[in-house]
């Protein structure tokens, strides 16, 4: 079971590890991830493939970049977008394996570095304390099965964008193409930090495959997302020009090279995601065991009543994701 975390009591969990030939993908690789402020004297290198294959993102403003110590204990960066605003408190939708540790901030900005000591402040238009997070209850790290997390930031107000996650079934379909917007690599290959960036990417790529729980792209496409991107949107667009957060990256192959994987908002959204943004301040009250979703919502805010119905969570039959690689 898991158990708020808060930036006031910190508490590290088990962090995300390979699964057969799928990597999750937290930023900043290796060297680059062990000082925040060494990466603003880091190369920042330019690539032919400017996400793979798309171009700098200034449009998705509600994609946001997360500053975040997995468990693993090296700072990353990973992608998230902010999804909904209960007055002056803020969420983001992400990854569960990039809120396993702590999260420290969430920049808006097109380059995240804008909001780091060392950047041009202009760049960035909002930087917000994280003061809650928590990875879904049935979260699993092997399998990487319902890998999505909420963050819960201060300080939002009307100026900060948001782009709500689909509410209902997301109508996809195999061949459809969503846009694609994240902090990650622009190249595919080994690690070759020569070409780190810190840009947000977007790009527009069509499904390889669809399941209830997930759906993948077709890394050989040169169309995909890469480490730095775990927690970013896949976004879709409604016949009446509503654009919805659909899916949550989660996993690729060793290179971003044949295949990337995104969590399906639409299986989670009522069970787990409902229930923290919309949680009345400051809790919930206790639920009987068995309410999943009143639960999530409860643990969220700090009330560890609800042990036994989060036990409950955790028994969810979940699929397991298997290799396209």
């Amino acid at each position: 079971m898991r158990t708020l975390m808060t930036s006031s009591v910190p508490r590290r969990l088990s962090g995300s590890i390979a699964i057969l030939a799928l990597w999750s993908l937290p930023g900043c690789q290796l060297e680059l991830c062990a000082d925040p402020n060494a990466l603003i004297s880091s190369p920042t290198g330019t690539s032919k493939q400017p996400i793979i294959g798309g171009t700098v993102d200034r449009t998705n403003r509600s994609t946001v970049a997360l500053l975040v110590t997995p468990a693993a204990g090296q700072d990353a960066i990973c992608s998230g977008t902010v999804i909904a605003r209960n007055g002056d408190k803020g969420y983001v939708l992400t990854a569960a394996h990039c809120v396993t540790g702590v999260v420290h901030h969430i920049f808006e900005a097109t380059d995240w570095r804008d909001c780091v000591p060392g950047g041009n402040p202009a760049g960035c238009a909002a930087s917000y304390a994280a003061t809650a997070w928590m990875p879904h209850p049935a979260y699993d790290p092997t399998t990487l099965a319902n890998d999505f997390g909420i963050v819960e930031f201060s300080g939002a107000t009307d100026e900060t964008v948001v782009t709500p996650a689909v509410s209902g079934p997301d109508g996809l379909s195999v061949t459809e193409t969503l846009s694609l917007s994240g902090y990650g690599r622009t190249y595919a290959g080994p690690d070759n930090p020569s070409l780190f960036q810190s840009l947000r990417h977007d790009v527009n790529a069509q499904l390889a495959s669809l399941a209830e729980t997930r759906f993948t792209f077709d890394a050989t496409t040169g169309k995909t997302a890469c480490f730095g991107d775990s927690g970013s949107p896949a976004y879709s667009t409604t016949a009446s020009g509503v654009r919805q957060v659909v899916g949550v990256a989660s996993a690729a192959d060793q290179y971003c090279e044949k295949v990337s994987i995104y969590g399906r908002v639409s299986n989670v959204y009522s069970s787990f995601i409902v229930p923290v943004i919309e949680a009345p301040a400051p809790a919930t009250p206790s639920a009987p065991d068995g309410m999943c979703a009143a639960c999530v919502a409860s643990n969220f805010q700090g009330n560890s009543s609800c042990a036994g119905a989060l036990e409950d969570c955790q028994e969810i039959p979940t699929v397991t994701q298997s290799s396209h690689a």
